[in-house]
């Protein structure tokens, strides 16, 4: 998704920049990310 040490440039910090990555990820996968469990790994979505 990101590096660590990359910069955010966008969000305050690079823990939410992830979390935004993986629901659109989520998503693009066609899956809802209304009910999403943040422990589940994005490889038991693909």
């Amino acid at each position: 998704m990101r590096p660590k040490g990359s910069d955010v440039l966008y969000r305050c910090c690079i823990y939410k920049e992830r979390v935004i990555l993986k629901d659109r990820i989520i998503t693009g996968l066609g899956f809802p990310i209304e009910g999403d469990d943040e422990t589940v790994d994005l490889s038991k979505y693909a």
